[in-house]
């Protein structure tokens, strides 16, 4: 099974908590109105004299983790368990433990509640934390990893933010978080230096004013969980000199100023100990009293002064390590705007080179399909294309015989297309449907609408593969709707290695018009020749007729008058006309229907002429709408 592998006693956890504090500095001080008692005498700085507020901690310990995805942990249970034990006999703290399976979610909130519901003005509290903790890189925050916590599964972990609200609403006039792990350095303010003479009334200035200093074992980092006699490199000496300590109060800025190069000197760990930033410290700093009865001498006052003198050196090796630190961060970042810069003037240059090649290959394109006699055969499909050269024309009824949907007449200028030189027929439909396995609307819905003689009524088995009447592979394909006809796009375009697609209305109309002449019909301007050019209702028998049988146009283009009605890509609007622009118009942004051209077997020479303009949604199928397909160049 895998393990997942977490931070050993996150500090960015612990000390996130202590991020908490920033947004609460100003909750801090709005207990102002529980003033807390001020000790006016050195010698009451002791818990003999009765003017102390309690000295409580929470000490969780967790090696043993329910899920087995999560490793244990070896040191961590041993290390709270001297902590507490330390803090009890050695400088009267009331301790609460939480270690192993006792460290749940729930049992750990629930300590942290009451923590901070009966915290008094006068006390001072510690946290201590040994166990995984874990980052949230979303929230730029981090979690604590109970004893029940379910790997991988931030729900189960426990959320900065809860211990966020325990320590915005403590009262206590002290509150030291300690860490022996990894964390985030941002979170702390600005440090402040020990003076070159410690005397009582350093002590008791200390005491009387409010502190919330973090104290942890590295940065980001993760630590290690070993070092000596059973304990990690940090907490052995943390130990160590709460142990050995004769004098009658010690402060965190002493305690860190002999570990911090001890631990520094035999790991890779970066201690630090300094003020939370913004969370309400006012000058103040935590003092460890000694259980022991007060008895000042000048050995401890000698031994003060050169803890200052160490705590100086060491915070001026850490300056000099978070310097060198930002020195490489900066040169690393340098690095990679070069970098990016470098990428991006690549990237400029290949796309300037693709623009430059797909230009190439479409004059190519271009030249081959007029070197041809303007036809252009997709070789994959077989399907032939017209080449169309662009060019602007008067669009709309020209003839003055149309409806109102064909006005105003209006200017439009098209780009260079090619155009199906025929409509789509079976056969090629059955291709893609053979290839694809696609079902079209028809088939997988209620059927097409087929003509009776005398109704348009829609039978369900009617579809593509039998619209009412006999057809061949050569006929164009029917009852195929404009959803069906974008998935035959696809699928030819994925076949060709080429983008294919519906005409648009204006191209559409050029193309029918033999490139935008004055013609009234796909070919010809008179109705009594119609029938030499379209398959309409005068000599269809009301079914389709295979492709290419009339006379083409003069562009070369058969049926675009009669046989079926095609697909265009436009959406339909019935004034779109009086806004239409210039150049290569595409219809409405939007709409209910799409746009149909040309006429069918079933329409009249009305209906056939090249202005005329049907619609219907989408979906719609019916025996007299079919496809022709475009491409541009």
């Amino acid at each position: 099974m895998k393990r997942l592998s977490f931070c050993r006693r996150c500090g960015f956890l612990a000390f996130g908590l202590m991020a908490a504090l920033v947004v609460a500095g100003h909750l801090l001080m709005a207990h102002a109105d529980e003033r807390s008692m001020v000790v006016k005498s050195a010698g009451d700085i002791s818990h003999q004299s009765g003017k102390l507020g309690k000295y409580k901690a929470l000490v969780i310990g967790i090696n043993d983790y329910q899920d087995p995805k999560i490793s244990d942990l070896k040191n961590a249970v041993r290390d709270a368990e001297a902590i507490a034990e330390t803090l009890e006999t050695g400088y009267g703290f009331k301790v609460t433990r939480l270690l192993n399976r006792a460290a749940s979610k729930a049992a750990i909130y629930n300590k942290l509640r009451a923590l901070a519901a009966n915290s008094a003005a006068d006390d001072s509290v510690l946290i201590y934390f040994a166990g995984h903790g874990d980052i949230d890189r979303v929230y730029n925050d981090g979690w604590w990893i109970p004893a029940d916590a379910k790997g991988g599964d931030a729900l189960t972990y426990l959320d900065n933010t809860v211990v966020q609200k325990a320590m915005k609403n403590m009262k206590a006039r002290h509150v030291l978080l300690i860490s022996d792990s990894c964390y985030s350095g941002t979170l702390f303010g600005e440090g402040r230096d020990m003076p070159p003479v410690i005397d009582d009334q350093f002590y008791l200035t200390l005491y009387n004013e409010k502190s919330r200093w973090g104290m942890t074992s590295g940065n980001k980092t993760p630590v290690t969980d070993s070092g000596s006699e059973g304990h990690s490199v940090f907490i052995y000496q943390l130990l160590k000199e709460l142990k050995q300590n004769k004098k009658p109060y010690l402060t965190t800025q002493e305690i860190y100023a002999r570990i911090a190069p001890i631990v520094g000197n035999n790991s890779e760990q970066t201690p630090l100990c300094k003020p939370v930033k913004d969370a309400g410290d006012m000058g103040g700093g935590f003092i460890f009293v000694s259980a022991a009865p007060r008895r000042a001498n000048a050995v401890g006052k000698a031994a003060a002064i050169s803890d200052a003198i160490k705590y100086e050196e060491a915070s001026l090796e850490d300056e000099g390590r978070e310097i060198e630190a930002e020195k490489q961060r900066l040169a690393k970042e340098k690095e990679m705007l070069t970098k990016k810069k470098a990428l991006a003037e690549e990237r400029r240059r290949l796309e300037e080179e693709r623009r430059r090649l797909e230009a190439e290959k479409a004059e190519t394109e271009r030249a081959a399909a007029k070197a041809v006699g303007d036809a252009l055969t997709d070789l994959s499909t077989g399907m032939e294309f017209v080449f169309v050269q662009g060019g602007c024309y008067q669009m709309g009824d020209t003839f003055g015989d149309g409806y109102s949907n064909e006005k105003p007449v209006h200017e439009v200028c098209v780009s260079d297309f090619s155009i199906g030189k025929h409509e789509v027929t079976v056969g090629q439909f059955r291709k893609f449907v053979n290839d694809s396995k696609y079902r079209t609307e028809a088939e997988k819905g209620d059927g097409c609408y087929i003509w009776t003689g005398s109704t348009w009524d829609k039978q369900r088995d009617k579809s593509w593969r039998n619209p009412g009447f006999s057809q061949t592979d050569n006929h164009p394909v029917a009852c195929v709707s404009w959803n069906d006809a974008q998935e035959f796009i696809k699928w030819q375009s994925r076949k060709s290695s080429k983008k294919y697609r519906l005409p648009t209305e204006a191209e559409w109309e050029y193309a029918a018009r033999s490139g935008g002449k004055s013609e009234k019909y796909a070919g010809t301007s008179s109705e009594s020749s119609l029938g030499s050019y379209a398959w309409h209702d005068a000599n269809s028998a009301s079914k389709t007729h295979p492709v290419g049988q009339k006379q083409p146009n003069g562009l070369g283009l058969y049926d675009m008058s009669g046989n079926v009605w095609e697909w265009v890509q436009d959406w339909y609007g019935s004034d779109y006309y009086k806004s239409s622009p210039q150049n290569n118009p595409e219809g409405p942004s939007e709409g209910s229907n799409r746009v149909s051209r040309g006429g069918s077997w079933g329409s009249n020479a009305g209906g056939c002429r090249a202005a005329n303009r049907g619609d219907n949604t989408p979906d719609v199928r019916d025996a007299g709408l079919g496809i022709r397909l475009a491409r541009t160049h």
